[in-house]
């Protein structure tokens, strides 16, 4: 999966990309909330895979996958040193259309209900009172369903850019992208340079990329998660996040509040 001409159907979902608002708040609380949730999920994790066999398929694959490219994203970190340097373009294009084959064989999976789920949110919609006109209704669905599929296109990017986030893996994964330079393998490579302190340095790298996805709002939607995943963990200055935040279309509400959220969401 490339996210360039394979996700029409999932753009066609909305107009153009949500627009999120960053909240600003103290990025060493934020690690610190993210530490706790993930020794939470850690725990779910094990709760979860304690019995096998009661997980569909589709469930086990996608674990098995996430497993993989971390344990292969380790060992190029691990051993850098000791592999030539064709051996470790291969194994990163091997995790990177892994994590990718991966991605869209779940993007097919949800959209073969994409009908049932947006009825399904309707009704949740009109239940909870939160949209009484059928159309603006059907509207919200589509868009809380293109946040379903975008979220998870994000979550897929950044596990295989978490996986090999390393100083000394940079040019690699850049001859590795200069050769087949598909919006998702640049999206990876955006992660990598956004995880770590002065991720935002290099803004001109980023508008590029933005704007050579204009029109494409999943792309758009998973490069906003980035960099606000990027400023809840990591110190920004104001200018950093005034240029980055008007070149990517986020809002910026100064209070000291945790996380982000599109325009005017409620929860369902």
């Amino acid at each position: 999966m490339t996210l360039d001409g394979d996700v029409g159907v999932v753009n066609q979902l909305v107009d153009s990309a949500p627009q999120f608002i960053f909240h600003e708040g103290d990025v060493i609380q934020n690690r610190g909330e993210i530490r706790k949730h993930q020794d939470e999920s850690s725990e779910s994790k094990k709760a979860l895979t304690a019995d096998l066999d009661s997980l569909p398929q589709e469930v086990i694959n996608i674990m098995s996958l996430l497993k993989t490219i971390d344990i292969l994203g380790q060992f190029l970190k691990n051993h850098y040193g000791q592999l030539e340097a064709e051996i470790k373009e291969k194994l990163l294009k091997e995790l990177f259309d892994g994590g990718l084959r991966g991605m869209r064989n779940f993007f097919e999976l949800l959209l073969q209900h994409t009908d049932g789920l947006i009825h399904s949110i309707e009704s949740v919609l009109e239940k909870r009172g939160l949209e009484d006109n059928p159309i603006k209704r059907n509207e919200r669905a589509k868009k809380e369903m293109f946040g379903l599929v975008s979220w998870f296109a994000f979550g897929f990017i950044r596990r295989c850019g978490v996986a090999v986030a390393s100083p000394h893996l940079t040019r690699v994964i850049e001859n590795v992208v200069n050769r087949d330079p598909t919006t998702a393998f640049r999206l990876i490579s955006g992660v990598v340079e956004l995880e770590k302190q002065g991720g935002l340095d290099d803004i001109a790298k980023l508008r590029k990329l933005n704007q050579a996805i204009k029109g494409n709002s999943v792309a758009q939607a998973v490069l906003q998660h980035m960099v606000l995943g990027h400023m809840h963990l990591y110190a920004t200055t104001v200018s950093q996040k005034q240029k980055i935040c008007e070149e990517l279309n986020i809002r910026v509400q100064d209070q000291r509040a945790i996380g982000y959220k599109t325009k005017d969401s409620k929860r369902l």
